[in-house]
């Protein structure tokens, strides 16, 4: 299987900034929220980030209005590049704008490109190096900043999986088929095990990464988990070509395929307490294999 390769996203304008501008966002200051590293090909994809939007600064880099924190970055994204176009997306109940200084220097920004307010840029090209990362707000606020949501993707314009049509047939309120398993950040033993027949008769539409198939309407598990320091490993093993979907507290689904040979796995590096909806599912329909659901706050041992 090959990965998602249509990328259509609606064109986003790039300005170039003037020098004199440059000095007031400090691209060399340690981010806010940390630095995320990430090579071509991802997974899952996209990644995500909450961040507080805005500050006492104003600026007019590249050309759209914005007021930010402008002595660090919010986030940095250290990125090897390869073949597909990168997109970097801000989401926020408020209008907020994105600014990025990509590895040559370069500034761009945008106001409103994303959904609604949101705001988002699209390197079609992208270089490998470091992005400089700015969510703004476009007007001055009072009292307590915006919370927002950076999204890292190759998937184009798709920038989370909000169950709205994407999700077709499962039914995360449905009953798991497996129970439910109460875990805690430091949970031993590490990782928790659990025996698992993939797949199932509902047709699980494309959710944007090559990662469709067959699975069950109701959820094969359910994880409640109490967050702690550590990232979230969900992952799975079979003989056969299967896939995995989660769907988060947040309602954002989350789907893999083929992240090892042709098992998948979802990490969550800043997971949230609360309730995952886990499905092991099939990349063709008519076959129940066997397989095994890990649940790990350290890498997957494939």
């Amino acid at each position: 299987m090959s990965r998602w390769t249509s990328r259509l996203l609606a064109p986003v304008a790039v300005l170039a900034c003037l020098p004199l501008s440059l000095a007031a966002q400090n691209v060399a200051a340690v981010p806010t929220y940390g630095t995320v590293n990430l090579s071509a090909g991802f997974t899952p994809d996209p990644q995500i980030r909450s961040v507080t939007a805005g500050g006492n600064d104003h600026t007019q880099l590249a050309g759209c209005n914005a007021y930010v924190h402008a002595a660090a970055p919010d986030l940095d994204l250290n990125y090897q590049a390869g073949s597909y176009a990168l997109t970097i997306n801000a989401r926020s109940g408020m209008d907020v704008t994105l600014l990025v200084n990509a590895p040559d220097g370069s500034w761009s920004c945008d106001d409103d490109g994303g959904e609604g307010t949101d705001a988002a840029i699209t390197f079609s090209a992208p270089m490998s190096g470091q992005y400089n990362i700015w969510v703004g707000t476009y007007r001055a606020q009072s009292g307590t900043l915006p919370e927002a949501q950076i999204f890292l993707t190759e998937l184009g314009g798709t920038t989370s999986y909000d169950g709205s049509g994407g999700a077709g047939t499962l039914d995360w309120s449905a009953p798991p088929t497996y129970g439910t398993v109460q875990l805690s950040a430091g949970f031993s033993p590490d990782p928790y095990l659990r025996s698992i027949s993939a797949g199932g008769s509902q047709p699980v539409p494309d959710f944007g990464a090559g990662c469709r198939g067959f699975a069950a309407t109701a959820p094969d598990i359910d994880l409640n988990y109490s967050a702690g320091g550590y990232q979230l490993n969900i992952y799975a093993k079979s003989g056969s070509d299967v896939t995995l979907i989660v769907n988060a507290p947040d309602g954002s689904w989350w789907c893999s395929d083929d992240a090892s040979g042709t098992n998948p796995h979802v990490n969550f590096q800043n997971p949230q307490s609360g309730n995952y909806n886990v499905w092991i599912g099939t990349y063709r329909s008519g076959t129940i294999p066997e397989s095994v659901l890990y649940i790990s706050e350290a890498a997957p041992r494939w």
